[in-house]
């Protein structure tokens, strides 16, 4: 199965700037026919139905993902919990539209990813999802200020509100006194912070969080995991996150569990 180590190495990059695996993100332009373009979410702020992935290798196709079904209400803190292996990133790399499924439909409130065409995929990377990835993925030549500004060149705000918006954030996450710092100044529990805040900059309906304490020790882990947790509970963030940390689900309001690309338990007020 595809790691996120590839999908943010190289697709991490590129969604900086709003792009991603192609645009057509689902079924064929063929299947796709006569579908209607949206439905209505009552609620739902991302629903993926029917779900698969397939990669082909030497010994075979192997399923990274195999049928899953899901939805994630406006203000939820999901936890997909599972062993390394599992399928957990390319489930979160279907939701969060950096790569295709081989079968199967994601919705983002309103908007089949599927019939999305590659402006429309630009724009919901740029304005309606925000990713953490284990790795942080910061600018190295740009402060902890800027890098959270950087997502906010493409939104409708002046200068002003980018910087004060910017300034907030960083102020949020703890390290309103590291603003002229640069990644290679900062812990890597203040690497992950920055991510979280660069995240936020354009105010997705969802967060979505690759082993977001997977390069952290226990101390950094909690700092990061209260951080989510408070912006679940105080703000409504929907989160999803996929882990193999246990610690993770007791931060998040309910958690599913993976196994072999299904969901095998569900935990918590789902």
């Amino acid at each position: 199965m595809v790691v996120l180590s590839h999908i943010g190495g190289r697709l991490g990059r590129r969604m900086l700037l709003g792009r991603g695996d192609g645009a057509c993100i689902g079924m064929s332009q063929s299947e796709n026919k006569g579908r209607t373009r949206s439905r209505p979410y009552r609620g739902r702020v991302l629903h993926a139905e029917g779900l698969i992935k397939h990669y082909h290798t030497p010994r075979g196709v192997v399923a990274a993902v195999d049928g899953v079904n899901l939805t994630v209400r406006k203000g939820e803190f999901v936890a997909v919990m599972g062993p390394s292996g599992c399928g957990k990133t390319t489930l979160l790399s279907m939701l969060g539209g950096l790569v295709r499924p081989t079968a199967g439909r994601v919705y983002l409130e309103e908007l089949q990813l599927a019939e999305a065409d590659d402006s429309e995929m630009i724009e919901v990377r740029r304005h309606r999802l925000g990713f953490v990835f284990q790795s942080y993925y910061l600018l190295e030549h740009m402060t902890a200020l800027e890098n959270v500004l950087f997502p906010l060149q493409f939104s409708r705000l002046s200068a002003k509100e980018q910087s004060e918006r910017a300034e907030r954030l960083v102020d949020m996450v703890g390290l309103g006194d590291r603003l002229e710092h640069f990644p290679r100044q900062l812990s890597g529990g203040e690497k992950q912070r920055v991510a979280v805040a660069r995240a936020l900059a354009n105010e997705p309906a969802v967060l979505l969080a690759d082993e977001p304490t997977g390069n952290l020790d226990a101390e950094s882990t909690e700092a990061v995991l209260s951080i989510l947790q408070d912006l679940n509970r105080r703000l409504s963030q929907t989160i999803v996150s996929v882990t193999h940390d246990p610690a993770v689900r007791d931060y998040a309001t309910r958690s599913l569990h993976l196994e072999a690309g299904r969901i095998v338990r569900r935990e918590g007020d789902g």
